[in-house]
């Protein structure tokens, strides 16, 4: 649990939404970091094809279901990719209103899609304001997307094509942060220093524990458009 005073120094979260790719179980993170700064979430995993699928056991305590509804698109073409096993599925959404302890009412969208498509369909330019990729791999069940890779420092031999972070950053609201443990990433997000890639200034902001994976700490980092600095 992330305590209100280890939160302190991410200070404020500009206005836009949040996104947390390949997010299984790690929505708790997302709301206690950004539950009271962000009105719409969006988390998208395969593992969210199940008819049932909601964010009940991971909202903060006092947050009150408005409104649930889930469905599919039943004409799309069924989808593969390396990290769905190449088995086709039909993407789908469980989409969720919950109303916070102070009236005002949070969107939580649990979606069933690829990571990379719901990023470039569903973001526009500077509409994000919180972007949280953590405890994900290259492994068996991982899904070997480096949101916070640049084509450029793809490694030789590694596919360019997962290296997102043109399409992330472009995306991301300025003053926006993000949150990381540095498992699919550039080496500079594996340090404290902050550092300018993909057109952005990345600051360091603080390191928090991480639940899941001890090995594997949390990496705070606020996006500066470098026209600002």
């Amino acid at each position: 649990m992330i305590s209100e005073h280890e939160r302190r120094p991410i200070g404020n979260v500009p206005r836009g939404r949040f996104f947390g790719p390949c997010s299984g179980r790690d929505l708790p993170v997302a709301f206690e970091l950004f539950g009271e700064a962000v009105d719409r979430f969006t988390f998208c995993d395969l593992a969210y094809n199940d008819p049932h699928v909601t964010a009940k056991e991971a909202v903060p305590n006092g947050w009150a279901l408005v409104s649930r509804i889930r469905g599919g698109d039943e004409a799309a073409r069924g989808k593969t990719n390396w990290y769905s096993g190449n088995r086709p599925f039909r993407p789908s959404a469980a989409i969720e209103i919950w109303r916070r302890l102070d009236g005002s009412e949070a969107i939580v969208e649990l979606r069933c899609d690829l990571a990379q498509d719901v990023l470039e369909n569903h973001f526009a330019s500077g509409s994000m304001a919180a972007f949280m990729h953590i405890n994900d791999g290259t492994g068996e069940g991982g899904s070997d997307l480096w949101f916070l890779a640049s084509p450029e420092e793809a490694s030789r031999g590694m596919d360019r094509a997962s290296r997102l972070l043109p399409e992330l950053a472009c995306r991301l609201a300025n003053g926006a942060v993000v949150v990381t443990d540095a498992a699919l990433t550039d080496v500079g997000f594996r340090s404290d220093a902050s550092f300018e890639l993909a057109g952005r200034r990345w600051e360091y902001i603080c390191t928090f524990p991480n639940e899941r994976l001890a090995d594997r700490p949390l990496r705070v980092w606020r996006v500066v458009d470098i026209s600002f600095v």
